[in-house]
């Protein structure tokens, strides 16, 4: 059981890493990711165009 514990609070560390990565990258890096997702977002309305 000790071994699960271990790998639970592992992972946690882990996606908390993760998830504080992307957040210092959304906020330092927020002009690149509101042009990808304008890229992104003007590629799919042209896929749904007639």
């Amino acid at each position: 059981m000790p071994e699960k514990a271990k790998r639970r609070q592992w992972l946690k560390y882990l996606f908390r890493g993760l998830l504080l990565l992307v957040v210092l990258v959304l906020v330092f890096y927020q002009q690149i990711f509101f042009a990808v997702a304008q890229l992104v977002t003007q590629e799919f309305a042209k896929s749904q165009a007639y």
